[in-house]
């Protein structure tokens, strides 16, 4: 299964015109696949990272805004395997970063999510020759990989940790750290761990909306609830 997940991350990568080790730019591809996705305060410790729908043609993605940008970026490559990648896919609301084996596409999805954002090749590319070799890698490169790819500090540890350049103890230790203080004792920008991209709204979502209250899909206080979702004063 890792295996087929890995390839699928690799056929994204190029059905996107991505190169293979090119850092993503995530609100860029949400706009190229034509996913209308919409940030939304969803409170920090929410069961819910983020949801997706897929009616048609169209794609639908809510990320939750109360998340660090690391984890929203996560939770947008997580989704993206449920609106790309995963057969007869309707509608899935989710908590990513679990890795939890006992569900199938929820597993496949966070897989897919850390091998789309975090190519091994990129990683042992950005990781001094002494330190691969001593298996001590020092916080300044942890810290660097996390803003050379844009994840989250859990995203990157584990990554390390499957791929065997860290151990379990080295791993737990590294989950223990105040990621944002770390980072400004390290000189890095720590924004990447803070809550961000609140209303923040990608793709045509009032256009869609609009068109489905025209088509009688929607009902008018239905279509109403949707723009004010999005603060849309009507």
């Amino acid at each position: 299964m890792e295996h087929l997940i890995k390839k699928q991350a690799v056929l994204f990568r190029e059905n996107s015109g991505l190169k293979q080790f090119e850092k993503l730019k995530f609100h860029e591809i949400l706009e190229k696949q034509k996913v209308i996705t919409v940030f939304l305060l969803g409170g920090t410790e929410s069961s819910i990272s983020g949801m997706a729908v897929k009616t048609g043609n169209h794609r639908f993605m809510m990320v939750n805004s109360d998340h660090s940008i690391g984890r929203q970026n996560f939770t947008i490559c997580h989704e993206l395997y449920h609106l790309f990648v995963q057969d007869d896919f309707v509608s899935e609301t989710s908590k990513t970063g679990l890795f939890d084996k006992k569900d199938k596409n929820e597993y496949a999805a966070d897989l897919f999510a850390i091998y789309l954002m975090l190519p091994e090749d990129k990683i042992y590319a950005e990781i001094p020759e002494h330190e691969f070799e001593e298996k001590n890698i020092s916080l300044q490169t942890i810290f660097k990989l996390e803003q050379h790819f844009q994840c989250s500090h859990k995203a990157l540890i584990y990554r390390l940790l499957i791929l065997g350049i860290i151990d379990k103890t080295r791993y737990e230790e590294l989950k223990q750290i105040n990621v944002i203080q770390k980072a400004e004792e390290l000189g890095f920008d720590n924004s990447l761990y803070k809550k961000g991209n609140e209303n923040t709204v990608i793709g045509d979502y009032e256009k869609l909306s609009h068109k489905a209250f025209e088509n009688e899909k929607i009902s008018e206080s239905h279509y109403i609830s949707l723009l004010q979702d999005i603060f849309i004063e009507v």
